[in-house]
């Protein structure tokens, strides 16, 4: 079963994320630091966009991966209600992923983004297959 949770942390927030596949775990930790910016129900399902990233280990990858959906959300409004699917390759030594994303500009939110979050870090950083903990920058 999957899903996503929040740990305590001293300034920041941290996401807790398992699943039944690295896939899966790596869509649920981003599930969960969409939670953190808008309620899930708020973000109708009027877009869908893509996502690439990569990385020279999974860790690396995992952070990229968040960081690019921020950057989306800083630069183009977009908000992310649920991921469809987020595909993870090893290549030559290193990793990619891609994510498809569904959601809306935060205009269209039918209640305004709750946080604004500034990064994935890398601060306690835990990645295997079948668990994530990230610490995110608020």
């Amino acid at each position: 079963m999957a899903g996503y949770g929040y740990r305590d942390h001293v300034s920041d927030v941290r996401v807790r994320a398992w699943g039944s596949s690295l896939g899966e775990t790596f869509a649920q930790a981003c599930l969960g630091m969409w939670a953190m910016v808008a309620e899930p129900c708020s973000v109708p399902p009027k877009r869908k966009w893509t996502i690439c990233a990569a990385g020279q280990d999974l860790e690396e990858l995992l952070v990229n991966l968040m960081n690019e959906q921020i950057l989306e959300f800083d630069t183009k409004g977009l908000v992310a209600g649920g991921v469809e699917t987020v595909s993870v390759a090893e290549q030559g030594g290193a990793f990619a992923a891609t994510a498809v994303l569904w959601g809306c500009v935060s205009a269209e939110l039918s209640k305004p983004p709750r946080r604004h979050l500034k990064a994935a870090t890398f601060h306690d950083l835990l990645v295997s297959p079948n668990l994530v903990e990230v610490t995110l920058d608020v």
